[in-house]
């Protein structure tokens, strides 16, 4: 039982972490649109292939029941607490990837700074690859940070700590620098999730491009 449910926990939170980049491209994107689609899509493809390849198979879930629930409550619950004065699915949704993306991104940053295994070009090259990859998310999700977070001090404070703590969380479980699952289970789970981030965001802008605005945000 014990075994079952530590597998359960661990799938949902990668399950978790892997619909967050759909849902939150979704959001955005229906509702702001995108000047440059085609640079959103491309950059985001290949940002979000790595982010749920790292997710898949780098991830050290913690061995105990509670140190998994810990870290699956951890982040929605963090982004609950500063948007409970003004919640929306939707919001909820871009304001979860704000926090644990970027926190991902600055623990994969982290490591590749700090690890012995490749060298030190192919470092660089991982650092530089990393940097465009957060510059596209700040692109996708700048016109919601514009138009909810700034001016918004406590919820962006809130946001800005939620990242500290993700980051030092994801290292730790990042920190291990070396390839944990692969094989058909892992394969399945990265196509999965690309096909559902590919599919939100075409739907995403094709219904702003329609002309359909829904209060996601209010």
């Amino acid at each position: 039982m014990k075994t079952q449910l530590l597998s359960l926990t661990g799938w949902l939170y990668l399950v978790y972490l892997g619909l967050l980049p759909a849902l939150a491209t979704f959001a955005t994107l229906v509702v702001y649109g995108s000047q440059a689609t085609f640079v959103v899509f491309l950059g985001g493809l290949v940002g979000v292939s790595v982010y749920l390849a790292v997710i898949a198979g780098y991830t050290q879930l913690p061995e105990s029941l509670w140190g998994r629930l810990f870290i699956l409550i951890d982040g929605p619950l963090w982004v609950l607490l500063f948007a409970a004065r003004r919640w929306s699915p939707f919001a909820y949704a871009v304001e979860s990837y704000l926090v644990e993306g970027t926190a991902l991104w600055l623990a994969i940053l982290a490591l590749a700074v700090r690890s012995p295994l490749p060298t030190r070009e192919q470092r660089g090259m991982s650092v530089a690859f990393m940097v465009v990859a957060v510059a596209v998310g700040v692109f996708t999700y700048w016109p919601y940070v514009q138009a909810v977070l700034c001016g918004d001090w406590y919820r962006t404070g809130w946001l800005a700590l939620g990242v500290v703590e993700g980051a030092a969380t994801q290292y730790r479980l990042l920190d291990r620098d070396q390839v944990l699952r692969d094989g058909d289970d892992t394969l399945g789970y990265l196509l999965i999730m690309i096909m559902l981030w590919v599919a939100f965001t075409i739907t995403g802008s094709a219904l702003h491009d329609s002309r359909f605005h829904p209060v996601l945000f209010s």
